[in-house]
């Protein structure tokens, strides 16, 4: 592949709160952030992907996202 990687961001109300680079070829991950902060607050979570540099050859999925209480 001719890609150079996507980036994966999370945002809560339109802050990022964690990003990953993933490059061709590389295994799944997990993204995790702390919403704490927000408990009891309205929120908006936003899944973002953006090409890291030229985007020929991108392809991204994001994969069983899901909230967990701790």
């Amino acid at each position: 592949s001719t890609s150079s990687g996507v980036d994966f961001i999370l945002q809560a109300n339109g802050a990022e709160l964690a990003r990953l680079r993933a490059m061709p070829g590389d295994p799944w991950r997990e993204l995790t952030a702390d919403l704490s902060p927000w408990a009891g607050k309205p929120l908006v979570l936003s899944l973002v992907t953006d090409s890291a540099g030229p985007f020929s050859s991108d392809w991204v999925r994001w994969a069983e996202p899901c909230l967990q209480r701790n």
